[in-house]
C-alpha cells in the first residue's frame, strides 16, 4: 500500500509581502532568498534583486519580497512600499 500526496505549487502572489532571508548576497545584478509558503515541506530558494540599484543585502539579512520582474523576485528591506503600492491602486480605481 502506498500513499500519494499532491500539493498546490506556490504563484507569486503567494511569495509577495512576504519575509525572506537572503541565502546568497542579493544587489542589482541578482542573488537567491529563502521564502517560506504554507503547505510547503521546507522553505524555497529563488532568485532575487533589489528594488533600487544602490541596494545590497548579505547572507542572513531579512527582507521582503515586493514584487516579480520577470524570473526574480525583487527584495527591499522594509515592507513600507508594499503600503504605498496599495495606497497608489486605491487611488486609481
Amino acid at each position: 500500500i502506498s500513499k500519494a500526496e499532491t500539493y498546490r505549487l506556490p504563484t507569486n502572489k503567494d511569495f509577495v509581502g512576504r519575509k525572506a532571508t537572503v541565502s546568497i548576497k542579493v544587489n542589482s545584478g541578482g542573488g537567491l532568498i529563502r521564502v517560506e509558503i504554507p503547505d510547503q515541506l521546507e522553505p524555497l530558494k529563488v532568485p532575487a534583486k533589489t528594488v533600487h540599484k544602490q541596494q545590497e543585502f548579505l547572507p542572513d539579512e531579512l527582507v521582503y519580497i515586493v514584487s516579480v520582474d520577470g524570473n526574480y523576485y525583487l527584495v527591499d528591506d522594509s515592507p513600507d512600499i508594499l503600503k504605498k503600492k496599495d495606497i497608489v491602486k486605491n487611488q486609481e480605481q
